[in-house]
């Protein structure tokens, strides 16, 4: 148990100070891609269910809705 919560939280860590933030089912992957612009690519693997995703990026919140199997490219 210790062993466990000791890393949970130095995974977690790292993502609490992210300056993006994803919230989405666990069928949702997303990739981050820094160059000129910053782009977030959003892929909803779920082949029957529509997702939405809650993206958080300097003080805003943007919300994308997804369809089955559908890829989304967000400029941040």
């Amino acid at each position: 148990p210790l062993y466990r919560a000791v890393v949970r939280e130095t995974v977690t860590v790292s993502h609490r100070e992210c300056p993006i933030q994803v919230t989405a089912p666990d069928k949702v992957r997303f990739s981050v891609y820094e160059g000129d612009e910053t782009m977030l690519c959003l892929l909803n693997t779920d082949f029957t269910n529509p997702v939405t995703a809650a993206v958080r990026y300097k003080n805003r919140t943007l919300t994308v809705n997804l369809r089955p199997t559908e890829l989304v490219n967000v400029e941040l």
